[in-house]
């Protein structure tokens, strides 16, 4: 796959990512395209989360 076409591929994982947290879980999660990364605000009930990289 062309350069290109994989780094699309892994944005849009990673937003369907996003969608799955917040709509099955509820949990407070946002897309940072700029880092291509998942944020979720943590607090007191939440401290942190593990997850695969996968």
């Amino acid at each position: 796959m062309p350069p290109q076409e994989d780094a699309d591929a892994q944005r849009l994982d990673l937003v369907r990512a996003a969608d799955w947290y917040r709509l099955k879980l509820g949990w407070p999660v946002t897309f940072d395209a700029v880092h291509r990364r998942l944020i979720l605000r943590t607090g007191e009930p939440l401290d942190a989360v593990v997850l695969p990289d996968w």
